[in-house]
């Protein structure tokens, strides 16, 4: 859990759900229903997450990579009144690499739960799309200690955890980790349709003979 208070006080801080959101704020309320999801399993929380951190990621990623949904923001830079834009151009990048990484993870979660064959492929396309922004070199803190940082007035670093200076992981690494987790699952969910059709191919060529 990346918080340092209760879940019912991080709610209060970050405030409840409002088309003024700035992408700092949504981020930080999709990390919250997410844990609150893992903890007691509520499908309301994970959807939730998922539409949150994806309005986080078209406000704050300025390119037209594909999405479960839809084209990206054309036109991100201008933040809501009460929020502050992230301070550098890689940061915003960095910001939204982390929210494309975890809306993958979100809809992988979301696919296991609920089977939904739609999820398991925007999970891969999320990931394939994130893949050629990251290089060898390439290292992102944690989205915790992404938004912590952030200096939105709306997200005080206070709820986070201290999650101190790294070293972090490549990102591309995990990348790849998560991206072969999505293929595999796609690949046994092919090989499913696969034997289903065959079967029904042989149902019906023994009703024919």
């Amino acid at each position: 859990d990346p918080f340092a208070l209760p879940a019912g006080r991080v709610a209060e801080l970050l405030g409840g759900a409002s088309a003024a959101d700035g992408p700092v704020q949504a981020a930080a309320r999709a990390l919250l229903h997410y844990h609150r999801w893992l903890r007691e399993r509520d499908e309301h929380d994970l959807t939730t997450a998922v539409a949150l951190v994806r309005r986080a990621r078209t406000a704050l990623d300025d390119r037209s990579a594909p999405d479960a949904g839809g084209p990206l923001s054309a036109d991100p830079a201008a933040p809501p009144a009460g929020t502050t834009a992230p301070r550098s151009p890689a940061e915003r990048s960095a910001q939204a690499d982390r929210c494309a990484e975890f809306l993958a993870r979100l809809l992988l979660d979301r696919h296991l739960l609920l089977g939904d064959r739609s999820d398991l492929d925007a999970a891969v396309q999320v990931y394939e799309a994130l893949l050629p922004r990251a290089s060898q070199r390439t290292v992102h803190p944690p989205l915790a200690a992404l938004l912590a940082s952030a200096g939105d007035p709306r997200v005080p670093a206070r709820v986070f955890r201290p999650l101190g200076d790294g070293p972090w992981a490549p990102f591309r690494a995990e990348l790849l980790a998560g991206l072969g987790t999505a293929r595999l699952l796609l690949a046994g969910a092919r090989r499913r349709d696969a034997e289903v059709s065959a079967a029904g191919a042989l149902e019906d060529l023994g009703t024919a003979c």
